[in-house]
Formats: structure tokens, sequence, C-alpha cells
């Protein structure tokens, strides 16, 4: 089975594929804050480093369990575009899926240090503040499933 996660430090840059818990992010029909339990990164980690950046996208991550039991295979298979999905790892609370119809904006300042960091290459980062609580991150194989589904999901085209 191809690895889907890696471990990363707290202290490492936020990145695409970072799955966050009770993220306060706001909504794009009522322009108001919420939270939501779970959610991973969408946005591109070059994108986030742009000072000018002032938010990222997330989209929410959700229980398996919650959903009729008929729609469990299909969703672990792959078979349903709306979805990523995530097998169980000590950080989440069981089989979960990224549900790409549920998108939100999160402005920097309600998960990031006010400042850019300097990394030793001289590229600066944004790291997660202490109150974003990173649970887990995609590895390089886990990224390629999520550009696959987001170019699936938004042109219902397979990659090739």
């Amino acid at each position: 089975m191809v690895e889907l996660y890696q471990v990363r430090a707290a202290d490492e840059p936020i990145s695409q594929g970072d799955i966050l818990k009770s993220v306060l992010c706001i909504d794009a029909t009522t322009g108001a804050d919420g939270v939501i339990r779970s959610a991973m990164v969408i946005s591109y980690g070059c994108e986030m480093d742009k000072p000018v950046a002032a938010d990222c996208y997330v989209a929410e991550v959700r229980l398996l369990r919650n959903l009729p039991a008929n729609l469990h295979a299909p969703i672990r298979d792959g078979k349903v575009y709306a979805v990523i999905y995530l097998p169980d790892t000590s950080s989440l609370a069981g089989d979960s899926y990224v549900d790409l119809r549920c998108i939100y904006r999160v402005p920097f300042a309600k998960i990031c240090n006010p400042e850019l960091r300097m990394e030793p290459n001289g590229q600066k980062v944004r790291v997660l503040s202490d109150s974003a609580n990173r649970v887990a991150s995609l590895s390089e194989n886990g990224l390629a499933v999520l550009h696959g589904q987001l170019i699936l999901f938004f042109t219902r085209k397979k990659p090739t």
C-alpha cells in the first residue's frame, strides 16, 4: 500500500496537504466566521509564502463513518470525484475523506505566526501558530493523489 502521510515537526512551514484541527474559516457564501472540525490545506506552498498573501484555502475533512455505509466502498475506491479518501492514522479519529465541495478561505492570521520566518536557504516561509493543530501531512505520494483528485474534481478529466 502507498504511504499517504509523512511526519512533520510542529515548527515546519505550513504546506499543501497539511491536515489541521479546529480551523477558523470564513464562509464564502455568508462571509461569516465559522469553525470546522478538521481541514486540509489545498493552497499551493509557494503561494502561501508570498508576503502579500493574506489567506489560504482549505477543504473540510470529515469522518467516513458519518456517511451511509453504501458510500464507504466507492469513496475508498476513489470513485467519487468530489472526495479524497484518507485512511485512518493515529492522529485522525477514523477513516476520513476530504470534501472538495466544502472549500473555505482561512486568513493566515487565524492559523500562522504573523511574521514570515527566514530559512537557512534564504526562503521566507509561514509557520503555523501554536493554536493551529497540524495532525497529519500528506507525503509526496499523498500530494500526487491530492493533485490528481483536484484536477478530476474541477475539470472532470482524469490527469494523464
